[in-house]
């Protein structure tokens, strides 16, 4: 794993070099709507956990929120921090808007890696269910205990959904000699370095260009203090040579975008 200093060069070079007054640097257009990337909430390794910025829209849709789907998330239940609607998981209010907002917007299929029990597969099921279009999300999960579980979790809410039980680099194998691809994908099986290392590279076949991927525990202040916590590293490694972009941190996720 590279050192501290590897870190906070490829935070010079690649995301602070925009300013964020010049609101425009962040702008672009993408299939009709205005996308905004927030580059100043970007988190160095030592700032990681000591704050969770709120959630701010990625595309333009002119409102608040999306639709009273995506406001629920704004005011849920709660436990401490972590959402409380009968599904066990670890998201927070924030990471739950950002997830049902690109979910929504997705130009394609969403593929998650990781689905545990189903929570963040039911918040991106309403907003693909909520946009009347046949989009699927496709769900790779490990343990077969916890997909029957988010099954049963899941069951009657949306249709257009895959399971893909075993490992996440054979199953991520397997829809590349598919020739599938995704609009978004949700990054949530593993914390380790090497693991979410390997999942960045296969995202850099599986997500359409233009499309972007958001990593779960990204702000998370165990990351690269033991070797079971790395994703933060891992994601910063995988992209320095510049395919994805850094669009923001939002709770506890981190959001990229495939750019070249």
């Amino acid at each position: 794993m590279a050192g501290k200093l590897r870190w906070d060069r490829l935070k010079k070079n690649q995301h602070t070099r925009r300013d964020r007054a010049v609101d425009d640097r962040n702008r672009t257009v993408w299939s009709g709507r205005t996308v905004r990337v927030h580059p100043w909430l970007w988190l160095t390794a030592d700032e990681l956990g000591s704050r969770y910025p709120s959630y701010l829209p990625t595309y333009d849709f002119g409102a608040d929120f999306i639709d009273e789907t995506h406001r629920w998330y704004s005011h849920c239940p709660l436990n401490g921090a972590i959402l409380d609607i009968g599904i066990r998981g670890w998201l927070r209010k924030d990471d739950a808007l950002k997830l049902y907002e690109m979910a929504f917007f997705s130009s394609g299929d969403t593929l998650e890696i990781g689905s545990y029990e189903g929570l963040s597969t039911s918040i991106m099921g309403k907003a693909t269910a909520n946009t009347g279009l046949d989009s699927r999300i496709v769900s790779l999960e490990l343990d077969p205990g916890a997909v029957e579980r988010a099954k049963e979790n899941l069951r009657g809410t949306f249709p257009l959904h895959e399971f893909m039980v075993g490992d996440a680099r054979e199953s991520c194998r397997t829809l590349k000699q598919a020739h599938r691809t995704f609009g978004f994908a949700f990054v949530d099986h593993s914390h380790t370095f090497e693991l979410v290392r390997h999942a960045c590279e296969d995202l850099k076949s599986l997500v359409k260009l233009n499309g972007f991927a958001l990593f779960h525990d990204f702000n998370d202040p165990r990351n690269g203090r033991g070797p079971d916590y790395g994703v933060y590293q891992a994601v910063c490694d995988a992209f320095a040579d510049g395919s994805f972009e850094f669009c923001g941190v939002y709770g506890c996720t981190g959001l990229y975008r495939h750019i070249r």
